[in-house]
């Protein structure tokens, strides 16, 4: 998720390098268009569109719930958990992987369910929490804590942020195994560009206040107008992600692993876990400086991105998400404000990306 970056410690050497997505036998995989490439590289528009919502949205909503707001940064920590441990390992297992799909897309299917399965958790845990024994009250009335509710929310909230980055490390791998004659630069450029398209229809989605007037049948007695805001733009993302994840398996064409193989490849070495501290040591030089700056960046945009809309409705609109009416209205107003500003955000990435895609193209040194 947050933390994107894969170790892999390659079974045919390769390490999910741009070049080939060799089966191990020295098969190369298929060359592929550009426009094959772009679409092999969808799911990232996919799994985007989704972490757009979950950082624009998110913090303010689970405080609806009845988490205090000085805990909503422990409920974030999941996000770096996940990205030290579970990328790295499903990177180094992805790179060992002998299904018949190929090395990255087992993955990709895999977190792109579970993603889907977690997203409707979160964006119905009032539902869940109002079956499991909440109150019964009316949410425009009853403003205080619905703990069955944040239970189910916070469940579905580590899952996805887990299901994130199963996703994420075989995505950015399998975008180099296929880049070819392309090279990993342009890859790597059309995979930004995903991602600030999913990024711009995410903060949209999140800024909009009209997703209950569009689908009324998602308001209930536990969930009122933000709460059905939520729930909506959350469907659409499991509609987007879907498709996404198709586009990617059709397009994306590996050539599978052979087992004998990677089991030659196994021998002498480290395996499971300790592969990922083994590739820790064995870094190139420069990389270390790389890894430093890219967690100091980190550093000082992830606190930015996790409060930016809280801050909105708080500070800017003097609003409290647990308040009177207008208070809570203010609130909610703010969120979407601040969710208008990421889009526009995201609209300038996106730009900066297209303007530079050309040079990736002429200078694949990059």
């Amino acid at each position: 998720m947050a933390v994107e970056m894969e170790l892999t410690y390659g079974s045919d050497g390769g390490g999910g390098g741009g070049g080939g997505g060799g089966d191990g036998k020295g098969k190369a995989a298929p060359q592929i268009s550009l426009v094959g490439l772009f679409l092999a590289c969808m799911v990232a528009g996919g799994v985007q569109y989704g972490w757009a919502l979950q950082l624009s949205l998110l913090t303010p909503y689970v405080q609806t719930l009845g988490i205090p707001h000085a805990l909503t940064s422990v409920m974030w920590l999941c996000g770096p958990i996940a990205g030290l441990i579970v990328q790295p390992c499903v990177g180094l297992y992805s790179d060992k992987c002998t299904s018949s799909l190929g090395r990255r897309r087992p993955f990709i299917l895999t977190g792109c369910i579970i993603i889907c399965i977690s997203v409707v958790v979160i964006g119905f845990s009032s539902d869940i929490g109002y079956a499991l024994g909440d109150t019964t009250e009316d949410c425009k009335v009853y403003t205080g804590p619905r703990y069955h509710a944040a239970a189910a929310f916070i469940l579905g909230f580590w899952l996805l942020d887990f299901s994130n980055n199963t996703v994420q490390g075989p995505a950015r791998a399998l975008m180099a195994d296929l880049s070819g004659r392309h090279g990993p630069s342009a890859a790597n450029a059309i995979f930004c560009s995903w991602m600030a398209l999913g990024n711009i229809l995410g903060y949209s989605s999140g800024s909009t206040n009209d997703w209950h007037k569009w689908f009324p049948f998602l308001m209930t007695r536990a969930c009122c107008e933000a709460c059905a805001n939520l729930k909506a733009a959350f469907l659409v993302a499991v509609v987007f992600l879907g498709l996404s994840t198709a586009v990617t398996m059709v397009f994306a064409r590996e050539v599978a692993l052979d087992a004998a193989a990677a089991k030659r490849s196994e021998e002498g070495g480290a395996s499971g876990p300790l592969a990922v501290f083994k590739g820790m040591k064995n870094l190139p030089v420069g990389m270390p400086s790389v890894l430093v700056v890219t967690g100091l960046t980190w550093l000082s945009w992830f606190p930015f991105i996790l409060f930016d809309t809280d801050w909105m409705g708080r500070e800017i609109y003097h609003g409290r998400p647990d308040g009177n009416p207008a208070e809570v209205a203010a609130f909610q107003e703010g969120v979407r404000q601040g969710a208008f500003g990421l889009l526009l955000n995201s609209v300038r990435t996106h730009h900066h990306l297209l303007y530079l895609f050309p040079f990736t193209i002429k200078n694949r040194s990059i």
